[in-house]
Formats: structure tokens, C-alpha cells, sequence
């Protein structure tokens, strides 16, 4: 008997707290997904007890990984690399559907199904792994191996499991079929850029490259950059698919009629204005050349006196100079 094939979204990341490029794109996944695979859902957890692992999960523990003890991270991490656990495969356990938080999740996750649709629930599975983000992350850097995960499934299952992993995360699921989406290389390429070890990650992208069924790249020179680096026959299990723009369903539940309407007045109160602007939008990091940006600006403001420059993002991280030359330009006007 052939069965539908499962297809196992990891969110380990989706739903951090500082947003980020892999963030978005699982919840987009997630979302396009959603309607018609009904995907099911990998999370991180602190417990092993299934009806507690969505109260204690990574969808509902936000800021865990914004917390101050870190004395006691260090002797946690201490104590998991050292764990003789750590070089086994860690089991995943499901979440039960009574589970009082399960609609909630669903709705976080996006798979609210809608009124005329057929319940999501039933349809799709919630696993968590017990500080499955640490573990296999402390396994790796102190092995070089990556962390296989179980599911407790029937062997006729098992052959139809698709796993996504949409974030360099060093996990698989033994018997699956996995793919992996790289979305850039730029801790290797340009690491003066980034905090990451730039020898960690070509080591974690090397393994994750090699491990898995196939590979998807968001862009063309992703998918270069890794052909120059790992070699021409990566491209025999490989694709380029760029990245979608992820639709909200309220942006649509207006008519047409109305919607071009809104818009023709946002423009024209725009124009009106007397001023024009250019906004970026993206997390103040030196990756994101926003420095560039702002001497660029600076070139047309000469040219254009009323234009105006407006930046959409949080502090990141080697961001003082930009900040700093952004405070200074603040009474530019």
C-alpha cells in the first residue's frame, strides 16, 4: 500500500524573537504548504514529556535564547558536550492532539485551516526534540557529526517522510528523504562581515551537502558560489528556486475596486508631499551595506533637497559605525 508522503517543515528557527531571512522563509513554507500538504511541524522543546511540549517549546518560549544567566549556559553546555547522549540519536516525540495549546500552535504556525476548508487537526503532526537546537549544535562542533532524529513510525511510513530543512541546522531524520535550503555562503565568502567561525560553517555546509538527498538554493549565486566551492556534481542533486513573496490573506479581502482606489491616494498623498523617499529595510548589520546606502543618498540629496531616507530594522550585530554615522545625519533634516 503507497501512502502520501509526510513532509516534516523544521522550525526549529521560524520563531525566534529577532526575526531574520530564514525566519521568514519557513513561515512562508509553512504557509504555501499549508493549504494543501498540511505539513507536519519540528520544534524545539525543554521537556520530554509529550503534553507539555508545546508549553515549553520554541513556539511559545520566545526570548529563552535572549536570557542573562550565562554562567549557567556555560555549565549546561559544559554538560551536554560532555553527555555520552550526545552521540546518539535523540527520539522525537509527538505532540498529542488534545493538547489544549494545539489549535493555538496551529494558528501561530499558519495552518489555521479556514471555514470552508477541512480541519487541519488530525492532519497534521507536531514533533519536539528536547533541546534539540543546543544538543545538535554542541554534537557538531565538538564531533563534526551531524544529529540523526527518530520517528517512532511503521516501516511502511517511514520510506514516504520528506524532511525540509530550511536553516543550517546539523540535523537529519534517519530513513527520510531530506532536503536542505542554503540561502547564502557569506560567513565563508565574506566573513569580516559576520560573527560566525567561517571555519565551523564550511565544515557544517560541507556535512549538511553531503548528507542530504538533494539541495535547494534560493538564488542563482547561491547556487554558484556553492558549485565553485563544493564542486560541479553538486549540481546533479540541486535546484533554483528563488524565494516568493509571502501574500497575507487580509491584504486580499478587499475588492479590487477598493484596493486601487487606497493605493491611488497612498500615491498621490506620496507625490504630494513634495518629497520623495527611499527606504531600506533590513537589520542594521554590515552585510546589509547600509553605509553605502546612506553615502548614496547623501550623492542624490544634492541633487533632490526634499528627498528623504528612512530605515526599517533593529540593531544588529558590528552595527555601531552606521548607527553612529546615522545619529550623525539625523539633523541633516
Amino acid at each position: 500500500m503507497k501512502f502520501s508522503p509526510r513532509i516534516i517543515v523544521n522550525s526549529l528557527e521560524a520563531f525566534q524573537c529577532r526575526g531574520s531571512g530564514i525566519s521568514l522563509f519557513a513561515k512562508t513554507l509553512l504557509a504555501s504548504l499549508g493549504s494543501n500538504a498540511h505539513p507536519d511541524i519540528l520544534i524545539d522543546t525543554k521537556t520530554d514529556i509529550p503534553c507539555r511540549i508545546l508549553q515549553e517549546s520554541s513556539l511559545f518560549q520566545v526570548h529563552q535564547a535572549q536570557r542573562k544567566d550565562t554562567r549557567i549556559n556555560k555549565i549546561r553546555n559544559a554538560v551536554f558536550s560532555a553527555n555520552r547522549f550526545l552521540r546518539k540519536s535523540i527520539t522525537l516525540k509527538t505532540v498529542p492532539e488534545n493538547d489544549r495549546l494545539f489549535a493555538l500552535a496551529l494558528k501561530k504556525l499558519g495552518l489555521e485551516p479556514s471555514c470552508d476548508s477541512v480541519p487541519v487537526r488530525g492532519q497534521v503532526q507536531i514533533y519536539g526534540g528536547k533541546h534539540l537546537q543546543r544538543k545538535s549544535h554542541l554534537h557538531y562542533s565538538t564531533t563534526r557529526k551531524l544529529t540523526p532524529l527518530r520517528l517512532r513510525l511503521p516501516i511502511t511510513e517511514k520510506d514516504n517522510i520528506v524532511f525540509h530543512n530550511p536553516s543550517p541546522s546539523p540535523i537529519f531524520i534517519n530513513g527520510a528523504k531530506n532536503i536542505l535550503t542554503i540561502h547564502d555562503f557569506i560567513a565563508i565568502t565574506h566573513p569580516e562581515l559576520c560573527l560566525s567561525n567561517p571555519s565551523y560553517e564550511y565544515d557544517l555546509a560541507s556535512s549538511l551537502i553531503n548528507k542530504y538527498d538533494h539541495i535547494h538554493f534560493i538564488s542563482d549565486y547561491t547556487a554558484n558560489t556553492a558549485y565553485s566551492i563544493f564542486g560541479e556534481t553538486l549540481r546533479q542533486k540541486s535546484s533554483i528556486i528563488t524565494q516568493p513573496i509571502s501574500r497575507h490573506p487580509q491584504h486580499f479581502e478587499i475588492s479590487t475596486e477598493s484596493c486601487i482606489r487606497q493605493r491611488r491616494e497612498l500615491l498621490n498623498n506620496f507625490w504630494g508631499s513634495g518629497a520623495g523617499y527611499i527606504i531600506q529595510v533590513g537589520t542594521l548589520e554590515p552585510k546589509k551595506n547600509h553605509m553605502t546606502a546612506l553615502e548614496a543618498f547623501l550623492i542624490l540629496r544634492n541633487q533632490h533637497p526634499h528627498l528623504r531616507f528612512l530605515i526599517v530594522g533593529k540593531e544588529g550585530w558590528l552595527c555601531e559605525e552606521v548607527v553612529s554615522r546615522i545619529k550623525d545625519l539625523s539633523s541633516y533634516g
